[in-house]
């Protein structure tokens, strides 16, 4: 690995990546309060529409930890670059298109770009910052990813009321090309092995798995869950997550190193993580489509409405990335958990006693600082408990629990709220055709209020996985020198946390983590 000398290419890489990465996670999340109205505009059926959601998270999801594996390979560059290059082919392709079928396929483009970004960007900033400023770096770039997920919702909302939504796709592509041609002056090319193999059985059956999930869940949109056929979808996925298991217990060079998951104390945080996607990220979802379906809200109305969202995550990673190495961090990362937990328990209430839109205000309140205070802190716990010279694949395997947790719960969440609908009333609220009829709006809210209920007991268990003291690390083997093709440094990587010291939102470089 070699570090910019000054680091003098560093920051405009640092503008590059973070440009990337806000582009890559508002796309993810603008969405999801402008389903109604992109699936009013393409006609959509409920099988397209969970599809508009969920085929960018899946391919996302599934191919990091493969895309970690080809940069270490192929060299990182490489695989940025074209992962830029993608990205933009399919934002144009998503904004462009009239086609509901088309539309989908540029979101699954976008998907695989997306992947080779996230897996990427961490490693590359640690290649062109010197040491002395790297932590700073790291944390911008950790900013970035927090606040492009949280923001999507608002400038998806906002595009669509001042412009077309498609506008949040057309611009995604000029500003790819701009990163893509300071990425391809700046960022240094590192050599790949060349020669370790690529695990093909696991990228299938991990793929194969969560396709088939989502493809489930689509089915039962579509024609309810009477249908044998949904349930046999969702069956196969879980055995081919099996499969995937076994495959990585037994090959050379696995996507996912299982050993990992035997480290004390460790698989509890990767689960939490995990539940921590799955508690939040469906929130603002169903909040937009209950308000549209029932109270005439637009996709601006409710943008206005979850403003509030980020502004307390920010204020919160700021204050967590400042307490992270002073407090105990797990104790951190529990009240963060907590946090998210009252967010659905509140908004449940608040939907089932009709106080909307005010009552939403704190819950979307008490969403926001439960992200930002869980975050760093779980963050930094997993670095802390992870051996060394494997914090590089434990970040990738943190990412892709984190994006898992994103795709599962837009998939449930959809399905769960318009489980009590009648046929027409469930395609209604998928193709945005609202509002809703008198007692079917009852039965919506019930769904609303169960698939919330969802969401809390998840994140209950989530602050029972966020607890608990580090485990102290059994002492490190040798660390290969920077350059060698046995270093550690190519691993899958995301944008808020890095395979070495833990940083927060706030840019400043911190201890791992403080007992706790």
């Amino acid at each position: 690995m070699t570090h910019s000398p000054a680091g003098s290419s560093g920051w405009p890489v640092l503008a590059a990546t973070s440009v990337n990465v806000v582009l890559v996670f508002v796309c993810a999340t603008s969405l999801t309060i402008l389903l109604p109205e992109v699936a009013r505009e393409f006609r959509a059926t409920p099988a397209q529409t969970t599809w508009f959601l969920l085929a960018y998270q899946l391919v996302m999801t599934s191919l990091i930890v493969v895309f970690g594996r080809l940069s270490d390979i192929f060299g990182r560059k490489r695989i940025y670059i074209a992962g830029v290059a993608v990205f933009l082919v399919g934002s144009l392709g998503a904004g462009l298109t009239t086609d509901a079928g088309l539309f989908v396929a540029a979101r699954l483009v976008q998907g695989v770009g997306a992947a080779a970004i996230i897996t990427n960007t961490t490693a590359i900033l640690t290649d062109v910052f010197p040491a002395a400023k790297l932590p700073t770096a790291l944390g911008l770039n950790s900013a970035s990813a927090a606040v492009g997920q949280v923001l999507g919702p608002v400038v998806g909302g906002i595009t669509a009321h001042l412009a077309d939504w498609r506008w949040i796709f057309l611009v995604s592509g000029p500003l790819a090309l701009v990163s893509l041609l300071v990425s391809w002056r700046l960022v240094p090319g590192r050599a790949g092995t060349g020669r370790d193999r690529v695990d093909v059985g696991g990228a299938l059956t991990l793929t194969g798995s969560l396709s088939l999930f989502v493809a489930g869940m689509s089915s039962g949109s579509q024609t309810g869950w009477s249908s044998p056929w949904s349930a046999a979808l969702v069956a196969g996925s879980v055995v081919l997550l099996g499969v995937f298991v076994a495959i990585q217990a037994r090959v050379r060079s696995p996507l996912v190193d299982l050993a990992l998951f035997r480290v004390p104390r460790l698989g509890r945080r990767y689960l939490a993580v995990l539940l921590s996607g799955f508690s939040q990220y469906a929130v603002i979802l169903l909040l937009s489509t209950y308000l549209q379906a029932t109270a005439g809200y637009d996709a601006f109305d409710v943008a206005m409405l979850v403003i509030v969202s980020p502004l307390a995550t920010i204020v919160a990673a700021q204050l967590a990335g400042r307490l992270v190495g002073r407090v105990p961090v797990a104790g951190l990362a529990m009240a963060g958990m907590a946090l998210i937990a009252a967010a659905a328990v509140s908004l449940a209430g608040f939907v089932h006693l009709d106080l909307l839109p005010a009552g939403a205000y704190a819950s979307l309140t008490l969403l926001g600082l439960g992200i930002g205070a869980f975050m760093t802190p779980n963050t930094s716990l997993i670095m802390l408990i992870t051996p060394q010279h494997r914090r590089g694949v434990s970040n990738g395997i943190r990412s892709t629990m984190l994006n898992t947790g994103y795709l599962l719960t837009t998939a449930v969440a959809l399905q769960v709220s318009t489980a009590l609908l009648g046929s027409d009333a469930r395609h209604a609220v998928f193709a945005g055709d609202f509002p809703l009829a008198g007692s079917q709006e009852l039965a919506y809210r019930h769904g609303v209020e169960l698939a919330l209920g969802v969401l809390v007991v998840t994140a209950v268990a989530g602050v029972v996985c966020s607890g608990g003291k580090a485990a102290p690390q059994p002492p490190q083997p040798p660390r290969p020198p920077h350059g060698s093709d046995a270093a550690d440094d190519g691993a899958p990587g995301d944008d808020d946390g890095a395979a070495g010291p833990a940083t927060g939102a706030t840019g400043r470089g911190a201890p791992v983590a403080a007992p706790a």
